[in-house]
């Protein structure tokens, strides 16, 4: 590749969508391309970089190093594209700039239809975020950054969407051979899966248990927590997910996962926070802040999922 000329946008959309979405399916639903067509593009761009972006194996994806580093500096880039051209585009409309962590995000773009009910004025931008305070460059921009953590962040109106939070081991219910959730010195002889800036799950989960961190057989690390949770679908492993007030994870509520241990470690602090800057003044914040948590949060997710999923939400209740 000579100094100076860049790869392919197409190619480079291509590779970031399959980082951002969690698959090079997803990806090609989204681009309205064929898998094989997504899977081209990114081999096109690795021999252009002369670099290999993913490592491919029986078990699916999983970003090299290198791809880790060109996918984080990808996105900063293609944020900055996509805030310019919408506000080129949308000048009449109330802008509003949305940061989430990946499954908060999937939560919200699976009721954009009520979104655009309720609130058709307002263009809507919201970015993949990892959750952790400068963990993203355009975090000074945002009007909403929800995060993961024990933190209010200095100079942002907290507001905790996730009281008594609690960390648990989930699998694939296929993972259980006896049905029952495996044993504490059983853990560990599994792959482990973590999604990067929620690193410390399974140490907190650990402390909590007031057992001391085995190393497992082997561990996964994924972008985000989409793609983590597929990658311990493909490989049979093992992902902490987070509950709150009563509630277990999401991706179990959906009957997706099935606790992988009894144990569910309280972490007091921990949670989701919904954080809007001191000084900013966008009279969408209100109007969205009412409507995420009236229709994507807490209860009325819930119900939705259990009445979607009833014979795995009472099954995975019961484990």
């Amino acid at each position: 590749m000579k100094a100076g000329r860049l790869p392919s946008t197409k190619d480079l959309r291509a590779f970031e969508a399959t980082v951002r979405l969690g698959s090079i399916k997803a990806a090609a639903e989204h681009l309205s391309l064929s898998p094989s067509a997504v899977s081209r593009r990114i081999q096109s761009l690795e021999e252009e970089l002369g670099r290999q972006l993913f490592a491919r194996d029986v078990q699916g994806l999983s970003l090299t190093e290198a791809g880790s580093y060109y996918a984080a500096q990808l996105q900063s880039v293609f944020q900055a594209l996509e805030q310019a051209t919408h506000a080129v585009r949308t000048q009449s409309k109330q802008r509003l700039v949305v940061l989430a962590p990946s499954n908060v995000s999937h939560a919200i773009v699976a009721q954009l239809d009520s979104f655009n009910e309720a609130l058709p004025d307002i263009e809507l931008i919201l970015h993949v975020f990892p959750g952790a305070p400068g963990s993203d460059p355009g975090i000074a921009q945002a009007d909403i950054a929800i995060s993961w953590g024990n933190k209010d962040w200095e100079g942002w109106r907290s507001r905790m969407m996730s009281p008594r939070g609690h960390l648990v081991p989930m699998c694939s219910p296929g993972v259980l051979k006896s049905g029952a959730p495996l044993s504490t010195e059983e853990l560990h002889e599994h792959t482990w899966v973590v999604a990067r800036h929620f690193e410390n799950a399974w140490s907190l989960w650990y402390d909590g248990l007031g057992h001391p961190m085995p190393t497992p057989r082997r561990l996964l690390e994924a972008p985000n927590g989409l793609m983590a949770a597929e990658a311990a679908e493909r490989s049979n492993g093992i992902l902490v997910g987070f509950g709150y007030a009563g509630y277990p994870d999401f991706s179990i509520l959906a009957g997706r996962f099935v606790p992988a241990h009894a144990y569910h470690a309280l972490i007091p602090g921990y949670g989701f926070r919904f954080n809007v800057p001191r000084d900013r003044d966008n009279p969408a914040i209100a109007r969205f802040t009412q409507w995420f948590f009236e229709n994507v949060w807490g209860h009325a997710a819930a119900s939705r999922l259990r009445n979607a999923q009833p014979k795995q939400v009472a099954a995975a209740a019961q484990a």
